[in-house]
This record gives structure tokens, C-alpha cells and sequence, in this order.
């Protein structure tokens, strides 16, 4: 069974909702169905490469250091044997429309290394079992971005059910970012995996952050730009090293968008659940401040030692949602909903109503 979280948040992109648990509702849209295609283009010389197209429409083509993906249909599954980029190569998807979904999966044990550029104008969704890094000089523009070490059956992507159910049999893999990702206006950027970590720069105008620390999850896409996210299977493998499951020692700037930081461990996993630090910004500068969630679960410590801005300099003040079993504000955390028509929520507590 997944474990709904439900945030209670008054934006218009969020629906409320009187059950308890841990959901969320945000920006994003379902695509349409796609016409079926098999295409297999070898790349040689240049990253990613073995790809083939196992659902959708999609051709594959590769020059000097650039691999383009141009997508035919809403949504498209490639089975890569690799999925990396170097230092000054070019990977770009030319997609239908920003609603359109390229899936991508490894089928190797490579994980998977951005230090180049990616490139796409709808949504790249990127699954490797062994790990995603996008390294220091990596740079990913696009609509969305989801990187996981959770894996879906490709008929249940192509109808919609977007249920990652299969973990990673890594214990130690990681999705980390290091670079800049830069996502489209109400875009979703994901990062989920056993230990999921931001410590680059993650931003977009009114756009959705999520950093999870999960086994599995799931993600429903609704029409009216609303998008569903659940945490699965909690972790029960303790990984090399003491970091917390999910983290943020970097910059996000959303502006009145949404930031979901989320963990589910086993009782006695890991010391911290969630550990965040660095700058999370939600403000706005022109409506009312955006949403800042950091839940840890019902056995989850959770130490905050940076800054949460939801503020507004246009309206009301946005909401922080602070839950854990055991919570740390550290001595120069800052957490801040103010508004020039008056300030926000502010809920720091270990049950719903803080």
C-alpha cells in the first residue's frame, strides 16, 4: 500500500484534501495515447548509447559529440545500454508539445553520469537501478525532469499508471545532482531513489521540486495541470556512509511554486530521514508565496540547519509544512512565510496539526 501525503494547501494548483496521510497535488498533464513503434539506432562515439525505442514513436540519431531523440508521439519508452553524457556533449529530445514524456531506461549496470548538457522541450524521465549523478558542469534544461532508481512495466507507463514499483537490488544507489537544472514554467523536477540528494542548483518559474528518499512511489497525472505523488515501500536497507535519505545542501528557486523533501525509512535505518540544509525558495515576487513541505514520516528525524522562504512581496505568505518524529532547527536555520497582505502558515510539529 502506498502512504498518501496530503500537504492541505490553499494555492489553486493544490487540492485539499480531509483524509489523512502524505499527498500532494501538482503541475503536470497527462499525454495522450501513443502510436507503437520499434526502432533500433547504434550509437557510436557519443553518449547515451545501445538505444531503442520499445514503445511510442521515436527516432534516434547521432553526430560529433550530439544525440537527438526526435519523439513522434506524446510518450515514448528507449531502452539505452547507457544513459551518460560527457563534458561537452549535447543530448537533446525534440518532443511533441511540454506535455510530452520520453521514458528512459538503462538496462545495464552503468549507472548513469550527466556532465554535459541535456536538452529536451516536454518532459525526460531518466530510470537507472544503479544510480543517477548529474555532475558539477552538468546542466539539464527541459519541461520536467525525473531521475529514479525505481523501475515501472512499460504497458503501465504507456496507460498512465505511473506506479514504480519495482526497487533498485542496489542498496547503495543514489540520485544526486550536483549541476543546474533548470525546469520549464510549472515543470516537475524529481529526484527519488534510497538516498536522493540536491547539492547544485534546481529552478523554475512556479515549477514543483521533489526530493525523495523512497524504495518505491507513485505519480498520477490528472488533467487540469494536477499532479499526484505518494511515497511507497519505506527503505529498509541501510546504505554506505551516514547521510540521510533525502537532502538539500544546494539552491532551489521556485518561484511560487512547490518544494516536497519526503522520506520513508524503517524505524532504526538511518540516523536523520531528512537533512536539509542550503536555500529553498518558494517566494514570489507578483502572487502569494508558494508551498515548502519537509515531511519525515512517522519514524523520521528531520534537522533543518538552512533557509525556507515561502514569503511574497505581491500578497499573502505562502505555507511551510515542517513534520517529523523528531525535528532540529538549527541555530542559523531561518524559516519565513511573510507577505505584504498578510503572512502565511507556518506548521512545525510531529501530527497533522503541528
Amino acid at each position: 500500500m502506498f502512504k498518501p501525503w496530503d500537504p492541505r494547501v490553499k494555492a489553486p494548483a493544490v487540492t485539499e484534501s480531509s483524509k489523512p496521510g502524505r499527498r500532494l497535488y501538482l503541475s503536470l498533464a497527462a499525454t495522450a495515447a501513443c502510436v507503437v513503434a520499434v526502432l533500433t539506432v547504434p550509437l557510436v562515439g557519443a553518449n547515451p548509447t545501445g538505444g531503442k525505442v520499445v514503445r511510442g514513436n521515436a527516432a534516434i540519431t547521432t553526430g560529433p559529440k550530439q544525440v537527438t531523440i526526435d519523439q513522434r508521439s506524446g510518450k515514448a519508452v528507449i531502452n539505452w545500454n547507457g544513459f551518460s553524457i560527457e563534458t561537452g556533449e549535447v543530448t537533446e529530445f525534440r518532443q511533441p508539445g511540454k506535455r510530452s514524456i520520453a521514458f528512459n531506461r538503462v538496462v545495464t549496470k552503468h549507472p548513469s553520469r550527466i556532465k554535459g548538457e541535456l536538452k529536451a522541450n516536454g518532459n525526460v524521465w531518466l530510470i537507472n537501478q544503479n544510480g543517477v549523478t548529474v555532475g558539477p558542469q552538468g546542466k539539464v534544461k527541459a519541461q520536467g525532469f525525473l531521475a529514479t532508481t525505481s523501475d515501472i512495466a512499460d504497458d503501465d507507463f504507456m496507460r498512465g499508471r505511473y506506479t514504480f514499483d519495482h526497487p533498485s537490488p542496489n542498496p547503495n544507489a543514489k540520485v544526486i545532482n550536483r549541476g543546474h537544472i533548470s525546469l520549464g514554467e510549472r515543470g516537475l523536477g524529481a529526484l527519488v531513489a534510497p538516498h536522493a540528494r540536491n547539492d547544485g542548483v534546481i529552478e523554475g518559474q512556479g515549477s514543483t521540486v521533489v526530493i525523495a528518499g523512497t524504495e518505491t512511489f507513485a505519480v498520477d497525472l490528472y488533467g487540469d495541470d494536477l499532479f499526484h505523488f505518494e511515497t511507497g515501500s519505506p527503505v529498509t536497507r541501510r546504505q554506505a556512509g551516514k547521510r540521510a535519505l533525502a537532502e538539500n545542501n544546494g539552491i532551489i528557486e521556485v518561484e511560487g511554486g512547490r518544494v516536497l523533501i519526503t522520506a520513508a525509512a524503517a524505524e532504526g535505518i538511518v540516523d536523520q530521514a531528512i537533512k536539509v540544509g542550503g536555500k529553498i525558495s518558494a517566494r514570489s515576487a507578483h502572487a502569494d508565496g508558494g508551498v515548502i513541505v519537509l515531511d519525515g514520516g512517522d519514524s523520521g528525524t528531520l534537522a533543518v540547519t538552512g533557509t525556507l522562504n515561502a514569503s511574497s512581496s505581491a500578497g499573502r505568505g505562502g505555507e511551510i509544512d515542517i513534520r517529523g518524529r523528531k525535528i532540529r532547527l538549527g541555530r542559523k536555520s531561518l524559516v519565513k512565510a511573510s507577505g505584504s497582505a498578510g503572512g502565511g502558515d507556518i506548521r512545525i510539529g510531529g501530527d497533522r496539526g503541528g
